[in-house]
């Protein structure tokens, strides 16, 4: 085999197994980001393989090697499209951060009505890409909710819906909706999210808690330690109306 012979035999099967692994990963398994380098890898490695039988006899061995190729490139490219349909997720987190605490877990399981997540966050926004992922472990858990993302200049008018708290959890029929304060990073996402969809997933009216004002009484609105602030939280986080009296 010629030296040219062995550059794109070489060259053709490293660029079909990274089309089969990273390109599948990546970009997908059906897209022509991956079937293009794959194809053009595969077909390089056989005119590698035909270039070098034209100078030498074509051996068992020269054989055996191209089907070991073309079964390698076949084999990863399947176990590439089977995990894409099938995915894994592995929290190795010391705090589960990335895991739905217990309560969450129900309200996604009880929230069988579809559900909406919208933004306006540009998808490369640190907001957008955690949002994404939040959504994806409720979608797990057995939630019924989908992402979507906004452009404003493609649909003003859902964009001045969402408004500036960049997020909104709706129902698919519009009946209902709640906004939400995602901020990047904040330890709060889960507890947002999860309290917007038990509103969503209850058509019932929820109860009605009034904390009375005007006299000296400890405010909803005090976040001090003698304000009632967190405690008004704690009962909005259990699906209750807390309202100033």
């Amino acid at each position: 085999m010629n030296a040219m012979a062995r550059i794109l035999l070489v060259c053709g099967v490293a660029v079909a197994l990274t089309a089969a692994t990273v390109g599948s990963a990546f970009f997908g398994p059906s897209t022509w980001l991956t079937l293009g380098p794959l194809v053009a890898g595969v077909v390089a490695a056989v005119l590698g393989l035909l270039a070098g039988a034209r100078h030498t006899r074509v051996s068992p061995h020269k054989l055996k090697l191209a089907l070991e190729i073309a079964v390698t490139v076949v084999v990863v490219v399947a176990l590439n499209a089977a995990a894409l349909h099938a995915p894994a997720v592995v929290d190795v987190t010391r705090s589960k951060r990335n895991t739905l605490t217990e309560a969450s877990i129900q309200v996604a399981r009880a929230s069988t009505s579809p559900i909406v997540v919208k933004t306006t966050f540009a998808p490369d926004d640190r907001a957008s890409v955690e949002l994404d992922d939040l959504v994806g472990r409720y979608q797990r858990a057995g939630a019924n909710v989908t992402f979507e993302h906004v452009v404003a200049s493609k649909d003003p008018e859902a964009a001045r819906a969402v408004g500036d708290d960049k997020v909104i959890v709706e129902r698919a029929d519009h009946t209902a909706h709640r906004r939400v304060k995602f901020v990047a990073g904040a330890p709060d996402q889960e507890q947002q999210m999860t309290n917007a969809l038990r509103a969503l997933s209850s058509t019932a009216k929820p109860a009605r808690v009034y904390f009375v004002a005007g006299h000296g009484e400890a405010s909803i609105a005090d976040d001090e330690p003698a304000g009632a602030r967190a405690f008004g939280q704690a009962l909005v986080d259990e699906g209750l109306e807390v309202v100033p009296l």
